[in-house]
């Protein structure tokens, strides 16, 4: 892993010009041919240019050389102008992670210019997003209460180079055309935190969470760190886990469970 020569940070958003818009415009939708064709075009049309050039001045014709030569420098800036505006310029907000011979390199700022197909934009601003589990999908607690509830999150990509390179592997780098990475940051790690809250929940009685706030807070952190743990080899780091508690609900699918429960008897 190489971080280039940029250093990667979460904090300085005034490198960024332009904030990053997912409407991709007609450069971004066919970046890679026109870079392709571009670059055709400039050794064909250097070599014709040229070689008309030279027989130009070998027969002595000045007027027809002039002509060849300002065609020349007329194509190559038509060339120049291609090229740049194909350039890909790293979103506010993301620092832009590409292949360049073996090694992986982070770009922070500015735009990356050459021929790369495989590029990813990873999001390094914290990302917050709100889970819903309402109906079928109610939390169930220990004594078969189930509730709907909302569970808040804040969730960043560590800000070391190493941990940008996995979480551009994690959330499967694509074509540069289709780069909506803060929605695949939050499916990473959505299955993991609903999965930890589910099991929080299933430990404790909803009437005592109801009673202790301090109880709830508790399992808000026990989220935490099990999230924590089990997405740190990806370079993702939870923040902040919230579950508010909307109403209580009985859904169809634990009917069965809580018939079980009103039957077992007293101990």
């Amino acid at each position: 892993m190489e971080d280039g020569k940029h250093v990667v940070t979460r904090d300085d958003d005034k490198v960024f010009e332009k904030t990053f818009v997912p409407d991709r415009s007609f450069w971004e939708r066919n970046r890679e041919a026109i870079k392709l064709s571009t670059f055709i075009c400039f050794i064909i049309g250097a070599f014709v240019f040229a070689l008309c050039l030279l027989t130009a001045l070998s027969e002595g014709s000045v007027v027809l050389a002039w002509i060849f030569g300002i065609a020349l420098v007329l194509f190559l800036c038509v060339v120049g102008v291609l090229y740049e505006n194909t350039a890909i310029e790293v979103p506010k907000g993301h620092v832009l992670v590409y292949p360049k011979g073996r090694n992986i390199r982070v770009l922070r700022s500015g735009k990356l210019r050459g021929f790369y197909t495989m590029v990813s934009f990873v999001p390094i601003k914290s990302l917050d997003f709100t889970i819903e589990r309402l109906g079928e999908e109610a939390l169930l607690f220990d004594d078969i209460k189930e509730v709907e509830a909302e569970i808040t999150n804040k969730v960043r990509v560590k800000d070391d180079g190493c941990s940008v390179v996995e979480v551009a592997k994690c959330i499967r780098p694509k074509l540069v055309e289709d780069s909506d990475s803060r929605r695949n940051l939050q499916e990473l790690v959505e299955t993991y935190i609903v999965s930890a809250v589910r099991t929080v929940c299933a430990r404790n009685s909803l009437d005592e969470v109801l009673k202790d706030k301090e109880l709830l807070a508790r399992m808000e952190r026990e989220v935490v760190n099990k999230v924590n743990e089990d997405v740190d080899h990806m370079g993702i780091l939870i923040e902040a886990v919230g579950i508010t508690i909307l109403r209580q609900v009985q859904t169809e699918k634990n009917r069965g469970l809580r018939a079980a429960h009103a039957d077992a008897p007293i101990a």
